[in-house]
């Protein structure tokens, strides 16, 4: 877990997972180790927050095959984040399960680390409270020789 928690803040050693702490939390307290010093959740940057609520999600889905979707997911990271989470998911080591990411992105940035085929594109259309929803594949002109 440590090594995705970098992706998120390189100076991030370890972290520490303690259930005995508060004993009644549904979640264990969490502290992050940057070296010598230490950190509580609470205080690491928003982007560092996000990806550590992503990593447990993650790492299931990847243990276990499973579907991954994920809304947003360019909006509370850090710019490289998403792109080291297609990685992720893209690399045949690391996903020898063959899980699948499912996500939705706000931007552009992120068309060029994915082939055209695994693109939908969706319109929201607003007076009709409907999404038109169309495969990249199918935008694209095709021409003959």
């Amino acid at each position: 877990m440590g090594a995705l928690l970098r992706f998120a803040d390189s100076s991030i050693s370890d972290v520490v997972l303690d259930n005995a702490r508060e004993p009644h939390a549904h979640a264990p307290f969490v502290t992050f180790l940057h070296g010598e010093r230490a950190s509580e959740f609470s205080e690491e940057f928003d982007g560092a927050k996000a990806w550590f609520r992503l990593v447990g999600p993650v790492l299931t889905a990847l243990v276990r095959g499973h579907v991954l979707v994920l809304d947003a997911v360019d909006i509370s990271l850090r710019p490289l984040l998403p792109v080291e989470l297609l990685k992720i998911f893209s690399d045949r080591l690391t996903n020898p399960r063959a899980a699948q990411l499912i996500f939705a992105s706000h931007g552009t940035s992120l068309l060029h680390h994915v082939s055209r085929d695994e693109v939908w594109l969706t319109e929201k259309i607003s007076q009709a409270q409907q999404t038109y929803v169309r495969w990249l594949c199918q935008s694209m002109e095709v021409s003959e020789s």
